[in-house]
């Protein structure tokens, strides 16, 4: 019932493929010529929130829907790694 650590070593091949690797973009192609209207990714987070909330409310202790807000910082467009912690973990 310990815990168990396990070292981890990333080695590159071949720099010039990771170099290529790192400057594709994230998104698809389609998401930068026709991206989503603003309103839209609201409506999206808004809805995400919402599932997750009613999913985090059986629970057993139950969730309130305002703490998955306040976790997945649903009015804030920049991601926070200190608050993707705790749902991580959590779920």
């Amino acid at each position: 019932m310990g815990e168990l650590h396990l070292p981890i070593r990333f080695s590159v091949t071949s720099m010039v493929n990771t170099m290529f690797i790192y400057t594709k973009p994230l998104l698809p192609k389609m998401h930068y010529v026709c991206p989503l209207p603003i309103i839209q990714q609201e409506l999206l987070r808004h809805q995400a929130v919402q599932i997750v909330a009613a999913r985090l409310s059986r629970m057993e202790p139950p969730l309130q829907r305002e703490v998955v807000e306040y976790l997945s910082d649903a009015h804030s467009h920049l991601w926070s790694m200190r608050r993707s912690k705790p749902t991580s973990s959590g779920l």
